[in-house]
């Protein structure tokens, strides 16, 4: 995971092994282990992500499933 300082946002390199929902969780993860919970508003910016995705990230992001789960 990086941070890029001119745009503040937190990201993850492109997926290989792992899904952009499993790095998504991680960076949850990450962000929790200093003191910091993470989460998704109406005031959340989404480029170039498909709706399919959207709605897995924000499973995670509930806690309904893990990174590693797949929507069918």
């Amino acid at each position: 995971m990086n941070w890029d300082p001119v745009r503040r946002t937190l990201h993850s390199p492109p997926p290989r092994e792992w899904t952009h929902a499993r790095w998504f969780g991680q960076i949850l993860a990450a962000a929790q282990e200093q003191g910091c919970k993470l989460h998704i508003s109406g005031a959340t910016r989404w480029t170039n992500v498909p709706q399919p995705l959207r709605k897995e990230i924000g499973l995670v992001a509930s806690g309904i499933i893990n990174g590693n789960s797949i929507l069918a």
